[in-house]
């Protein structure tokens, strides 16, 4: 590829073939995590209509998976990333948002955190608070609430994932069904800022 794209052209319309604007759309799959139509619009100098052409073709290729807005590489849509990855990935707005959540739990709820790292930023926070049911499925976050001398904690069992140390499955499901809580903390793949909604990830039990 490197014949046809230079560092620094983004603006120029230099790739005037649809066999290399996709092929080159490809590659980019393979970095980052998600290009939304916006992004696509504005790189290549294409149109939406042009933009979301490209993005089928791609996908009956089997090269990406189209989303709301955007799409993603089907090789990143089958994997998560460890959990040693994300921990380290935008730790000050996870701190923040995990202030917050945490600050949402009222005196005497059930809350159930679902595993992840911003959960588990949460977890650390009900220091002290005895009167809180907590629930998860995440082997950190237990480990968290304990080291932190919550008083009613429930694992949540199953069959074990190492990628984000979480419990799942049908046993998992099966007990999990058996609470009413007040307040579910549970992570999220994006916000899509012009509708306002939210893609949850995979619940992951």
């Amino acid at each position: 590829m490197s014949d046809i794209w230079h560092v620094g052209e983004w603006n120029k319309p230099l790739l005037n073939t649809a066999e290399n604007r996709r092929a080159k759309i490809a590659e980019l799959l393979n970095d980052e995590l998600f290009l939304d139509i916006r992004t696509l619009t504005r790189r290549f100098q294409i149109s939406v209509a042009t933009a979301r052409r490209d993005q089928g073709e791609l996908e009956e290729a089997g090269l990406l998976r189209r989303t709301h807005g955007g799409a993603v590489s089907v090789n990143q849509a089958a994997q998560d990333p460890s959990n040693a990855v994300r921990s380290v990935s935008h730790q000050a707005e996870k701190t923040a948002i995990a202030a917050t959540a945490a600050g949402m739990i009222a005196d005497g709820d059930g809350a159930l955190l679902d595993a992840g790292t911003t959960a588990l930023d949460v977890a650390k926070l009900p220091v002290g608070r005895t009167d809180l049911t907590l629930i998860s499925n995440g082997a950190d976050i237990i480990a968290e609430l304990i080291r932190g001398e919550a008083k009613s904690v429930y694992a949540v069992g199953g069959e074990y994932a190492e990628t984000n140390r979480s419990f799942r499955g049908s046993l998992a499901e099966h007990f999990i069904r058996q609470f009413n809580v007040d307040k579910l903390i549970l992570n999220t793949a994006s916000i899509d800022l012009d509708r306002g909604l939210i893609a949850p990830i995979r619940f992951r039990t």
